[in-house]
């Protein structure tokens, strides 16, 4: 994994892609197409890191809360209790177009990628502590395919092939340093 200069990101050195690389079904019980594939950091062998370079479970189960379909009897969370509501039939359903979702101490960005994955939203910030933005934006374009466009942090604007139909359509995803403390 190579940054924009050709070297290899802090965080990310000593990463193995088979090893490191856990599935996130956004769907539960199924996999495949429905997961997401994120790289997460362990304490072990990049000592520098370590709650903020993992996959959480809470993180799971808050992606799979964006899933603008309906939920399904087997589903282990009530989005419409989530959303403030009390019936599932008058809850809302999914994000309005063109919804922004602001992911504040992203992390591995399970949750901000799963809006743009799951198209509940058409622009995402994910933001973290700057060591960890390379592990933001691999995370970001390993997922991407297709799905949504990745727009670097350092100010650099969107490749001209995102101009074309079939990307002007899909959700942009920024990956940005920001520390909160």
């Amino acid at each position: 994994p190579l940054s924009a200069d050709g070297t290899v990101a802090p965080i990310l050195r000593g990463v193995d892609l088979d090893f490191d690389t856990r599935a996130v079904a956004l769907k539960p019980g199924k996999g495949g197409k429905d997961a997401m594939r994120l790289v997460e950091v362990y304490h072990d062998n990049n000592p520098e890191f370590s709650s903020d370079t993992r996959v959480w479970e809470c993180g799971i189960v808050l992606a799979r809360c964006l899933d603008p379909a309906p939920t399904t009897s087997g589903s282990l969370v009530r989005r419409d209790l989530l959303e403030g509501g009390t019936d599932a039939d008058e809850a809302p359903r999914g994000e309005a177009p063109g919804a922004a979702v602001l992911d504040l101490g992203s992390g591995t960005g399970v949750v901000g990628l799963a809006a743009a994955w799951l198209g509940a939203a058409s622009l995402v910030f994910l933001t973290e502590m700057e060591r960890v933005v390379p592990l933001l934006e691999f995370n970001a374009r390993l997922n991407a395919d297709g799905r949504f466009n990745v727009v670097g942090h350092s100010g650099d604007s969107p490749p001209t092939e995102l101009d074309s139909a079939e990307h002007r359509n899909l959700p942009a995803v920024h990956a940005h340093p920001l520390d909160w403390r």
